[in-house]
């Protein structure tokens, strides 16, 4: 592994870096639930409505890790024994519900059901997981360890069974959703090909979603073209065309918020950030 590449890594894995990469998801996500809203007010209807459930369920989760952090800091929770459990977690929680966004924009009790069955499984595997770390009271990094490798094959799973829905039942918008779990998928199978031998987080895994999440946006795109919005209208009114996309394409996003990542210089950092945010958004 080049040097390069372990500053990247160290980057999004320790202060203040790991902050912008928090913070990079977020504002992704934040943008991907604008550009539904926007789709909302111009065509309501249930795929946008369950879009935006489960976009305000990843960027719940997100906050989620904001505040274990901020209970760190307090020195109400130990650094080594949540925050890496925890991460784990809310990756293969996000995966489970990026899979049912993209893959059943329409309601299916079914997926629906297997939705929250998955969510079930996450949760308890995050108690089992986080008991015994504790339980184990060790200074060794968590990469590496046998509740990192459960979580890694874990999220590899579900990487590997969204792609293979999304190749079978093809929805709107299909393409977007397999390149985020494609990157995603790289960046689990990376962690358990080059396991870290240091360290309780995943620069792959997390270059891998700097890299995905930025693709969120195109949800609303997806929205546009769902079958429900190609309801039949009297000939004598007009197709409404749908609003400007507010995001740039997806390309530029990616390479703004790869280029942020790489950043290893303090007083340049919030400048990328805000390039890589005004690449991913577009102004009035």
């Amino acid at each position: 592994m080049t040097a390069f590449v372990e500053q990247v890594f160290s980057l999004l894995t320790t202060p203040p870096g790991n902050l912008i990469y928090h913070l990079a998801l977020a504002f992704s996500i934040m943008a991907a639930i604008q550009a539904v809203l926007i789709a909302q007010q111009s065509a309501p209807s249930l795929q946008t409505r369950r879009k935006l459930i489960g976009l305000s369920a990843l960027l719940l989760s997100q906050l989620a890790l904001f505040l274990n952090s901020g209970l760190v800091w307090q020195g109400i929770a130990s650094a080594h024994t949540s925050p890496p459990v925890l991460d784990r977690a809310v990756a293969a929680f996000c995966m489970i519900w990026i899979v049912w966004l993209w893959a059943f924009p329409a309601r299916s009790h079914l997926a629906d059901i297997a939705n929250g069955i998955f969510i079930l499984i996450t949760a308890i595997l995050f108690i089992v997981t986080y008991i015994e770390w504790r339980n184990a009271n060790t200074l060794a990094a968590f990469n590496g360890s046998w509740q990192d490798l459960s979580w890694q094959i874990f999220s590899v799973f579900l990487s590997g069974l969204g792609m293979l829905i999304l190749l079978l039942w093809q929805p709107a918008g299909w393409g977007s959703g397999l390149a985020v779990m494609g990157l995603n998928l790289l960046g689990h199978l990376a962690h358990l090909l080059w396991t870290p031998a240091s360290g309780d987080f995943s620069g792959m895994v997390r270059l891998a979603q700097l890299c995905a999440y930025p693709l969120l946006p195109s949800l609303a795109r997806a929205a546009y073209s769902a079958p429900i919005a190609k309801e039949e209208k009297p000939a004598t009114e007009e197709a409404v065309p749908p609003p400007p996309r507010r995001y740039l394409t997806e390309a530029r996003a990616i390479h703004a918020w790869i280029q942020l990542a790489a950043q290893n210089q303090s007083e340049k950092i919030y400048s990328a950030a805000a390039r890589a945010i005004a690449q991913t958004l577009r102004g009035e």
